[in-house]
């Protein structure tokens, strides 16, 4: 029972970071970048496009991981218990 326990905290705390991780990439590219690209500071403007630049392929990085750790394949992990 407890190690049932434990297995659906951990597919519930994955699903809730995918969640999270979705939603604050997108709101990097969708409204930071774009804002801070904007600016009439051209220092800013720079690490802007810096930033954009090396992390541009983070989101598509994430979404081929999520698609590939499916719960199907998540559930195929062996289940073990920790005891301390």
């Amino acid at each position: 029972m407890l190690r049932e326990i434990t297995w659906i905290r951990s597919l519930y705390y994955y699903q809730s970071c995918q969640q999270f991780w979705k939603m604050h990439l997108a709101k990097e590219d969708n409204y930071l970048y774009p804002k801070l690209a904007s600016s009439n500071d051209q220092s800013l403007v720079q690490t802007a496009r810096n930033f954009q630049d090396e992390m541009g392929g983070l989101s598509g990085g994430f979404e081929k991981f999520k698609n590939e750790w499916t719960r199907k394949r998540f559930k195929m992990i062996p289940k073990i218990s920790v005891v301390s």
